[in-house]
């Protein structure tokens, strides 16, 4: 089926029902595809690495990896789906992609990657590799605008904006995402949230010195958490926890009564993704912007689920 039929309304104004309007717990498994071990993959970064996590464009014709490891640089990477076949992961079954369709800006494992909802503004964890960044490090973010919706290949790596978010604490950032005006920054932790107010909308340096934070504790979960994306109009929370490297994968869907006021989460739907595809290394996911797909980063390879209501 093609992207581009059974576009649900996923989110309403204010007054209606807001938010993504399915039920996890009644996804369904559509197709794998194998991306990182690829012929053109492998020759391209040395070896086939872990996906880290991902994103997909607004109308389902790009999707944007982050390699989590192994021999040789890491790299983002480009990959588009076929004419006709906008979203369908099946289609990218060992799709090749080229180096004009890949970004040199990460280098360091384990770095998550966000794009802001229209795709239009990038932001990252910094590195300690001086030659990739010019000193920014671990401890920063970085963000930058790029020319087109999930364009990697005009990040810079000398021309951003930087914001040091991590001198309270230690961990690794596991999830980034601005709010739809991007004037909110919020920032996920192994077991905690964090939300900053931006003076200059998408600009990370004119984050606010004062933050709210929110513990998942409250919630009953532990301080597994590896991913997480917001709907469009920041009414739900998706966030993707684990207990190991390679078992017991779950999501978690929050609802907010305050478009992407973390104060005001309510934990309503909790899902296991099933045993067939929960274990081997799943780190990261993305939701197409409508709500109707979850595709999840498994190893190397992507997995597409149907989301109904």
């Amino acid at each position: 089926m093609a992207y581009a039929l059974h576009r649900r309304q996923a989110f309403r104004s204010a007054g209606g029902v807001t938010g993504w309007g399915f039920d996890l717990t009644k996804s369904t498994f559509v197709a794998s595809a194998s991306l990182l071990s690829s012929a053109a993959g492998a020759s391209a970064a040395g070896t086939a690495m872990a996906i880290r996590n991902l994103a997909i464009s607004s109308d389902g014709s790009k999707l944007v990896v982050r390699p989590r490891g192994g021999g040789g640089s890491v790299y983002l990477r480009e990959y588009d789906f076929p004419s006709g076949h906008y979203g369908e992961i099946s289609a990218m079954d060992e799709a090749p992609y080229s180096a004009s369709s890949r970004s040199t800006l990460l280098y360091s494992s384990l770095k998550p990657f966000a794009f802001s909802n229209d795709g239009l503004h990038y932001i990252q964890q910094g590195t300690s590799s001086p030659n990739a960044y010019q000193n920014v490090g671990v401890n920063d973010l970085i963000s930058c605008p790029v020319d087109s919706e999930l364009d990697i290949t005009s990040i810079p790596n000398n021309s951003f904006s930087s914001f040091s978010v991590l001198s309270e604490l230690s961990e690794n950032i596991r999830g980034l995402a601005f709010s739809e005006d991007g004037l909110q920054l919020i920032v996920l932790f192994g077991g905690a949230i964090r939300s900053y107010y931006l003076q200059t909308a998408f600009d990370v340096s004119s984050a606010s010195l004062s933050y709210t934070q929110i513990s998942l504790s409250r919630f009953g979960l532990s301080s597994n958490a590896y991913d997480m994306k917001f709907s469009p109009d920041g009414y739900t929370l998706v966030l993707l926890r684990r207990t190991s490297d390679s078992d017991n994968a779950s999501f978690h869907v929050f609802k907010l009564s305050v478009p992407f006021n973390i104060t005001t989460l309510s934990l309503d739907t909790t899902w296991q993704i099933p045993d067939a595809n929960r274990a081997n290394y799943i780190y990261g996911f993305t939701i197409d912007r409508d709500g109707n797909n979850l595709y999840i980063a498994r190893d190397v390879s992507v997995l597409q689920y149907s989301l109904s209501a």
